[in-house]
């Protein structure tokens, strides 16, 4: 993402020597967070949108995917609230995310790759974000905690089982899985 062209970030590609620089989105909003599918053809990103009732600051983020072009691109949630951290299961059918409940608590939520069949993973008191699907596609690893102190966790996407794997205070954050 940059800012390099207009006032919001967009997202660009370039090759790895920072040639053939192309930028995808072009638009008035701010879009954050692209992440790859991992045949290369699509890319998740996350779009700040200004509501109407309030257009002072942002409010609301969703979910979108495009071809690697810039092109076809989708709006893929539309929940009130901070959606983000979009990420592709290893197998390119499921995409997991965080965002707000009804009742403004971040948890982590699971869709389709088209948008359908959201639902809420997590459903807990603590503050979840930053997943990260682990590479048989099983289990996801995350953020959560408080603004005390945050920990790593695992939790099974079947039956939803959660594994607390750190316990140290502070921030213990933003866990990737070592590919295979």
């Amino acid at each position: 993402t940059s800012d390099r062209d207009h006032k919001n970030r967009e997202i660009y590609t370039m090759n790895v020597d920072g040639s053939e620089l192309s930028r995808l989105t072009k638009n008035d909003d701010f879009e954050e967070v692209p992440t790859w599918s991992r045949d290369g053809r699509r890319i998740l990103f996350t779009r700040q949108i200004n509501e109407v009732i309030d257009t002072t600051h942002t409010t609301n983020g969703e979910i979108f995917i495009m071809d690697a072009t810039g092109k076809n691109e989708k709006r893929l949630t539309f929940k009130k609230g901070y959606d983000s951290g979009a990420k592709f299961s290893p197998d390119g059918k499921k995409i997991a995310f965080y965002g707000p409940t009804e009742d403004k608590n971040y948890d982590l939520f699971v869709m389709n790759a088209d948008g359908s069949n959201l639902v809420n993973l997590s459903i807990d008191v603590l503050e979840d974000y930053s997943p990260s699907w682990s590479p048989d596609g099983k289990w996801i690893a995350y953020s959560s905690g408080t603004s005390k102190q945050y920990d790593v966790w695992l939790i099974h996407v079947k039956s939803r089982k959660k594994i607390r794997l750190t316990t140290e205070p502070k921030r213990n954050e933003t866990p990737v899985w070592r590919p295979n």
